[in-house]
């Protein structure tokens, strides 16, 4: 086993985190070619919650720390991961009389996603055409037999950076089969349905927001990070928990596509599939077949 932490800040490169990750393995593997096949491990991974070199610390459990995550799997999985161990995915509330809720954040959500793909065989895809803006964009596609999902996540390391564009995928027939007949649906995180940032938005129209989160609107933590008191806080979620667990179930509840949302082509042997992404964004695409 060959195991390291891997935490990462949101405003970096989390293609560049992952494949750091992946180059000293590989490094590894060159320098002692006869324990070559050793395990490769992440034992403590997750947006980093601590600020290095006076950077805002923030868990960032929302859509921007959600699609960094994502594309950290996808790449780390590609180097040939194993195994990682993710930190927690929920937060415990205390509400009245001692009762406990736990709200799962985005990463949760993603691995909630991921859990349906068990099973079928997994691709990474990357755009024809990298973004003009530094955008970067991934694909992770699980195809099975009667169904294939293929997740797309979109993050800047800029935030400010919020412009949708255009990305073409190259797809083997084996992903599409066009001359079956198949039902597309798909589910989507993005600020304006990512649990805590509804959280973040609900604490500034109370006026409960800590004041480095009103100051840095585009940073996101934690119920107890963004709270200006712990009570003001914990009193508002539990007020509106049932409102909070509706909200997450609906975001991961299937819709139907969008309109003009994907483009899908015979290209030869291939497909070729065009999605329009703004980040922080991730979109789920889940192909059934009858």
């Amino acid at each position: 086993v060959f195991a390291y932490s891997r935490y990462f800040g949101v405003c970096e490169s989390p293609t560049a985190r992952a494949t750091g990750a992946v180059r000293v393995w590989d490094d590894f593997a060159g320098a002692y070619p006869l324990a070559a096949d050793f395990s490769r491990e992440v034992h403590e991974f997750g947006v980093r919650p601590w600020g290095i070199k006076g950077e805002f610390a923030s868990k960032e459990p929302g859509a921007q720390g959600t699609a960094a995550t994502a594309l950290m799997l996808f790449h780390l999985r590609k180097g040939g991961a194993r195994r990682i161990f993710n930190w927690s995915i929920e937060e415990k509330i205390r509400g009245a009389k001692g009762k406990l809720s736990y709200l799962f954040n985005g990463t949760g959500w993603l691995y909630s996603v991921m859990e349906r793909m068990r099973g079928g065989d997994g691709y990474l895809l990357l755009p024809r055409v990298a973004s003009k803006s530094g955008t970067e964009v991934a694909a992770l596609a699980s195809v099975g037999e009667r169904e294939t999902i293929i997740v797309f996540a979109a993050v800047n390391p800029d935030l400010s950076v919020s412009a949708q564009e255009f990305y073409e995928f190259s797809l083997p027939e084996r992903y599409f089969n066009l001359k079956r007949p198949a039902k597309a649906e798909c589910v989507t995180l993005t600020r304006d349905n990512a649990l805590y940032d509804v959280i973040r938005n609900d604490l500034r129209k109370a006026e409960c927001l800590d004041k480095k989160f009103v100051d840095a609107p585009l940073r996101c933590g934690d119920v107890k990070q963004m709270s200006m008191t712990r009570k003001g806080g914990v009193g508002l979620v539990n007020a509106n928990m049932a409102k909070y667990e509706r909200l997450w179930v609906d975001a991961l509840t299937r819709r139907k596509l969008p309109v003009n949302k994907l483009n899908l082509q015979r290209a030869g042997e291939a497909n070729r599939l065009g999605i329009r992404l703004a980040p922080p964004e991730m979109f789920v695409l889940i192909i059934e077949y009858e």
